[in-house]
């Protein structure tokens, strides 16, 4: 199963499409908070592609990623990376890569700091010039993952 975390729904349809015409099972999950209830013991990640830029759950029951460490939202899905990987080690952080659309240099350089440590890709959105390029570097890194 391919996971894609990231809350701009519209923008991944035409992804989510292509994987799938390529057989792949996907699946959207919009906010940190859904993704790790989902992710955090799943047994059938293949790779889940994190947005840095993340949605929280709304709610009187709050999210478990709050304000003052994700730097007000910006890194949210940084902290929820971390927390895959004390909470699901026979996945993550191996089966996940980092695509973002941030360009701001502090975000970019926590982005890149945190892919290094954890030893996972780090995309940029504006690099891939259509949705066959970002698909095909997705099964890419799916085969390397399985060595």
């Amino acid at each position: 199963m391919i996971y894609i975390v990231d809350e701009d729904v519209g923008q991944l349809r035409p992804l989510e499409c292509e994987l799938r015409l390529r057989g792949h099972r996907v699946e959207i999950l919009r906010n940190a908070d859904l993704a790790f209830a989902a992710l955090s013991s799943c047994k059938d990640a293949e790779i889940a592609i994190i947005d840095v830029m993340l949605a929280v759950k709304d709610g009187a029951d709050g999210s478990r990623y709050g304000i003052e460490e994700t730097d007000e939202g910006v890194t949210t899905g940084l902290c929820f990376l971390e927390d895959l990987a004390k909470f699901n080690e026979a996945f993550f952080p191996k089966h996940a890569a980092i695509l973002t659309q941030a360009s701001r240099p502090q975000v970019l350089a926590k982005i890149e700091a945190a892919c290094k440590l954890h030893r996972i890709p780090f995309w940029r959105k504006i690099t891939f010039q259509t949705v066959f390029d970002l698909a095909d570097t997705i099964e890419t890194q799916m085969k390397a993952i399985k060595g």
